[in-house]
């Protein structure tokens, strides 16, 4: 069953948290809304939070976004956010890696998709 296979790691694809299988669904990199399809390479494991976070924007989109917030609550602007804490407390110790990861990530997807 694809979705076992999917799931194997139980790790989210985007904050990358471990979950028990029965937390993680299935997203779409590039979303049903967008035309994305369901073939095995459009769809990933994600955490309910993420998923629903991610909702109907592209994953370039979804990287800004994490971006954008992340440096807000750094900078003391904004808060974090309701459903956010499973990708902000994963990174709060190492900022500069962070932003690092997610620049390599915009510009992985940027070419992918």
């Amino acid at each position: 069953d694809f979705r076992r296979v999917l799931f194997r790691s139980g790790k989210c694809t985007y904050c990358k948290h471990y979950f028990n299988l029965s937390k993680l669904t299935v997203d779409h990199l590039v979303p049903a809304s967008r035309g994305g399809t369901e073939a095995h390479a459009n769809l990933v494991a994600s955490c309910y939070n993420c998923n629903h976070l991610k909702s109907g924007l592209s994953v370039k989109q979804f990287k800004y976004l994490i971006r954008g917030t992340f440096l807000a609550i750094m900078e003391g602007d904004k808060d974090v956010p309701k459903d956010w804490d499973c990708l902000v407390n994963r990174y709060m110790g190492d900022k500069i890696e962070f932003l690092h990861e997610i620049e390599a990530e915009i510009e992985k997807f940027s070419i992918r998709c």
